[in-house]
């Protein structure tokens, strides 16, 4: 009980510290980021280990967390997730979080094997996964549109493998068809993540490096196409 209670009155110290340095720079004219940084992650569970077998690991979400995302994201099948399927699926969700219309991404190893927006979910999915067919074997999906049953069937052609699945939403029969159909069905991750709409402008990037940490605004922004300029001869098609 003496735990909670120290802990319960340090978070709320802190909010106050933060808060009062918040309003103090805004009255100096001051801009950046703060001088302490206060923030508090608590943890969902252990994994079963790290980005290797033999490192520990675990996965933490931040007090306050709103905006869809891996962490946040509701289990609806399969294995539990590892620190690499968190990476992947974190890095697939915010690429097509930037998209209005239908868009798919492929990740492996938090590189891209393809990326594609189409009239629907089902040619986005083709268009990205041909990216790099090969590469995205045992990959995890990223889709902004609700996963209905003629997007899970595209997904489970027996040619393909895949880890896990991040979408806002899954139909029921396309749940089904996702974890009955292929051979990996009942091992396949499927993530809930909810509404991509709402984007935390407050949010920011954390990197850890050895003793300490780098801190970032988000990359919010989208580049308008008629002001890019094509650095070669030859301009994409």
């Amino acid at each position: 009980l003496a735990r909670k209670v120290f802990a319960h009155t340090a978070r709320y110290d802190s909010m106050i510290a933060s808060y009062l340095e918040e309003k103090e720079k805004e009255r100096k004219g001051e801009g950046g980021a703060p001088d302490c940084l206060r923030t508090e992650f608590r943890k969902l569970h252990d994994l079963r280990y790290g980005e290797n077998p033999h490192q520990k690991g675990a996965v933490y979400v931040r007090r306050g967390a709103r905006e869809a995302g891996a962490v946040t994201a509701r289990k609806l099948s399969g294995k539990e997730m590892s620190f690499n399927n968190y990476l992947d699926a974190a890095a697939a969700l915010e690429i097509v979080k930037d998209f209005d219309e239908p868009a798919v991404s492929v990740m492996k190893h938090t590189n891209p094997c393809g990326a594609a927006a189409g009239p629907d979910l089902v040619e986005a999915f083709k268009a990205a996964y041909a990216g790099d067919p090969l590469s995205a074997f045992g990959s995890i999906i990223g889709l902004n549109g609700r996963v209905d049953p003629k997007v899970a069937a595209e997904i489970a052609r027996p040619e393909r493998f895949v880890e896990a699945v991040i979408a806002p939403a899954f139909e029921d029969e396309a749940v089904e068809i996702l974890t009955t159909k292929p051979k990996w069905g009942k091992s396949v991750r499927l993530l809930a993540a909810g509404d991509l709409a709402s984007r935390d402008r407050k949010e920011y990037d954390l990197r850890s490096v050895t003793g300490g940490l780098v801190r970032q605004e988000r990359d919010l922004g989208f580049p308008e196409f008629d002001k890019l300029e094509v650095a070669t001869e030859r301009a994409p098609s």
